[in-house]
């Protein structure tokens, strides 16, 4: 989980949070999808 701390809706971030490096192709157990971007709703 990531810290509230490294959490912004800024442009720009003001801290990084360095997770290392992740396969995001991958899946975890329990984990769901879902895409919650703004261009993706439709009026």
């Amino acid at each position: 989980m990531i810290p509230d701390g490294y959490i912004t809706e800024a442009k720009i971030p003001r801290k990084w949070y360095d997770v290392g490096k992740i396969e995001l192709a991958g899946k975890f157990a329990g984990e769901t999808r879902d895409c919650d971007h703004p261009n993706n709703h439709r009026p």
